[in-house]
């Protein structure tokens, strides 16, 4: 349960972060082109400590890996209440980025490596949820917190948590094994990692399930808005997708991989997330949004815990570490793509829901002709 507990707070911090951190490069001064370098330096920089970092767990250990990152990541949130430039936080959010590519992927390997038998996908699913709640929790504790203390008393005080939390998790993560087992790496083990067919299919589907929250994120505010929405909407709308996703994650449905494979739910989670965004090209209303995210929600939630169950069935444990570095390094670039990708197609005029849709069109397809030969 602890573990579970861990994860709900590695993904707080960026989760709270969501809705006060261009108001606080605002509040900063940065220039246009400068917020956007400092909201992309996080996952550039993460998707870079994914691939060199996820190997670290396998190597030292998940234990001493999850500690590292936590204390890296903790340490920068504190410094984003003490920085008084832009040129300060892009420094400490790169450094932000590097802790959290280390800590992230070093939990889900060490919960695969400690679940039972036959039942990864329930325990996928309770991850999933964790993530959920702090989709849910996150922007609600950064708004009371920031009206309440202020921007930089409010990143001390998560940043703080964090590293707390770190400090328990050295006396309440259980005994890590993989702390005596001496592995190697080098460049062809991850090589053969990253092209290994069977993880494949985990990585495309992480590729296209966050090329959709990056899209989401980049248009949904900026729709709502056009419609005279107030930017609580925003807030709104994406809860009940994380309400959705939890309800998911915690039922049967998340357990029901295990027993019919991974690739069913993945593929019913593309076609929710399809439905979400052609939905989305026609919604003016309110309850035209709703539908539309508890569509995203329902493909999420279908998704995630079946991929991430696709590294730890295909994955050698004694690479499982590195297996879900580049799994989760496939994760951020998704986002930093899907988030480009909007704004090329804004730009051009074309809807970024419709783009949306046909990246996932095309991620179904690619999926179907890639399990006609592989076998998940």
């Amino acid at each position: 349960m602890f573990l579970y507990f861990l994860l709900l707070i590695s993904f707080l911090d960026t989760m709270a972060q969501l809705p006060i951190l261009v108001l606080y490069i605002n509040h900063l001064h940065a220039t246009a082109i400068m917020t956007g370098v400092i909201m992309a330096s996080y996952s550039l920089s993460n998707l870079v400590a994914n691939i060199f970092n996820g190997y670290i767990s396998d190597i030292y250990g998940r234990k001493i890996a999850i500690i590292a990152g936590m204390i890296i990541a903790g340490t920068a949130v504190i410094f984003y209440g003490l920085i008084n430039t832009p040129n300060q936080l892009l420094f400490v959010r790169i450094i932000h980025g590097l802790g959290g590519g280390i800590l992230v992927p070093a939990i889900f390997a060490l919960i695969g490596d400690i679940h039972k038998k036959g039942s990864v996908g329930k325990s996928m699913g309770y991850s999933g949820a964790a993530v959920g709640l702090a989709a849910l929790l996150g922007p609600m504790l950064a708004g009371i917190g920031k009206d309440a203390l202020g921007f930089s008393t409010f990143f001390i005080f998560l940043g703080s948590l964090i590293v707390v939390t770190a400090i328990l998790a050295i006396f309440l993560l259980p005994y890590d094994k993989k702390s005596e087992t001496k592995v190697e790496l080098n460049f062809n083990i991850i090589r053969n990692l990253f092209l290994d067919k069977r993880l494949q299919i985990g990585y495309i589907s992480a590729l296209g399930v966050t090329f959709s929250q990056g899209a989401l994120a980049f248009q949904l505010p900026l729709h709502l808005q056009s419609l005279g929405y107030a930017t609580k909407y925003v807030g709104l709308f994406l809860s009940l997708f994380a309400f959705t996703a939890i309800i998911i994650f915690l039922s049967p449905i998340s357990r029901r991989s295990d027993r019919r494979g991974r690739l069913t739910p993945i593929k019913a989670g593309y076609v929710f997330l399809m439905a979400s965004f052609m939905t989305l090209l026609f919604s003016n209303s309110s309850p035209l949004f709703m539908i539309s995210m508890i569509f995203f929600g329902l493909g999420f939630g279908l998704i995630f815990p079946a991929m991430n169950a696709v590294i730890v069935d295909n994955a050698d444990p004694l690479y499982r570490g590195s297996a879900f570095g580049i799994f989760y390094a496939v994760f951020s670039l998704g986002i930093v793509i899907g988030q480009f990708l909007s704004g090329v197609a804004l730009e051009l005029s074309i809807s970024p829901y419709l783009v949306t849709f046909l990246a996932n069109l095309i991620v179904l397809i690619t999926l179907s002709i890639k399990t006609v030969k592989v076998k998940v």
